[in-house]
């Protein structure tokens, strides 16, 4: 039976396991490094790192020290304990196979003001782009909120991804929380950019219905390569929630920008979209999917994918199949009034 090796991480039978039950990184795990909120004595979780005979050099006031301290394609591992992490800049994840666990637990919807493990750019700045800019491949994150709360027109989205086959599992991306982002339409809460294919996100929540009422053509998923040359294909959504509030028929939950801008199979299995309006108010004729692309690509809704908020699935059926169950593509697994 392998030994517990606290300051290196916890393993069980050899294999390195981490907070809240969320299994194993995998076998060959590299150097840990730990993300807090401050190193002063009044910070109880530095003080329990310090006192289980962390070293101090693995403790980082920021998550961006944390991730600096990385090295590149060695299974290398920030774990971020709970607390508001403002970043010191907008992250850029350059790295490979180097990835980010929270230890909040699963439970990963909030924002800065009732924080879990929350990521954010800062509520009271307004240089921030993107809070957290994934371009490294094959990178695993668990258990954190990853929050864009600048109100800023500039201030597009909570999370890029521009790199092939990372996993998310009990990830919440937060954008458009104030009305300047929500009137951009460039803005998200997670933007799918180049070579960002091969993607499974389970069990995420994307976007947020508590802070303010959208009103462009954006969404709450923006899918923005324009080029065949980088185009992202195969993604999965498992398990998701994808949570909105606008009272404008032209908003969407998701957004496919162009041509190119997903290839081949996206796929949502087992997923929620929801649009709240005060009052429950109107049913949005947009559609959940708003699809501007015309190159080959199946938008597939499996398992028990549902919506709520929108009369439609999409503004063009062209490219989506509810495999649901539900009578119709169009409009099969939309929620309606119980008789």
């Amino acid at each position: 039976m392998g030994l517990t090796r606290f300051p290196h991480g916890v393993s069980s039978f050899g294999i390195p396991v981490y907070g809240s039950g969320i299994g194993p990184i995998g076998i060959g795990t590299g150097n840990i490094y730990y993300a807090v909120t401050a190193k002063a004595s009044t910070d109880l979780y530095y003080e329990k790192l310090r006192t289980n005979g962390v070293a101090d050099g693995n403790i980082f006031a920021t998550v961006n020290g944390a991730y600096a301290a990385t090295t590149s394609n060695q299974n290398d591992v920030v774990c971020v304990l709970p607390g508001v992490h403002t970043l010191s800049a907008d992250l850029t994840w350059a790295n490979s196979f180097t990835h980010l666990v929270g230890l909040g637990g699963p439970a990963t919807e909030s924002d800065y003001s009732v924080a879990g493990c929350t990521i954010t750019s800062g509520a009271s700045g307004t240089a921030s782009i993107r809070t957290l800019d994934i371009t490294g491949h094959r990178n695993q994150f668990y258990n954190v909120n990853i929050e864009q709360p600048q109100a800023a027109a500039t201030a597009l989205t909570a999370c890029r991804i521009s790199s092939y086959g990372n996993y998310f599992k009990n990830v919440h991306f937060a954008g458009m929380m104030t009305n300047t982002q929500d009137t951009g339409t460039t803005s998200s809460s997670l933007e799918m950019y180049t070579y960002s294919g091969f993607s499974i996100f389970e069990d995420c929540i994307i976007g947020t219905p508590l802070w303010d009422v959208r009103s462009a053509i954006n969404g709450q998923i923006l899918f923005s390569n324009t080029s065949g040359a980088t185009l992202p294909q195969d993604i999965l959504f498992k398990g998701c929630r994808i949570l909105n509030s606008s009272t404008t028929d032209t908003n969407p939950a998701v957004r496919l920008t162009a041509n190119w801008a997903v290839d081949r199979l996206l796929e949502f299995r087992d997923c929620t979209f929801f649009n709240f309006q005060q009052n429950i108010g109107i049913v949005l004729t947009s559609g959940v999917f708003l699809d501007g692309c015309g190159t080959s690509h199946i938008i597939l809704l499996s398992g028990s994918t549902c919506q709520y908020g929108w009369n439609n699935w999409a503004d063009v059926h062209t490219y989506i199949f509810n495999a649901t169950g539900a009578a119709n593509h169009g409009t099969g697994g939309t929620a309606i009034v119980s008789a």
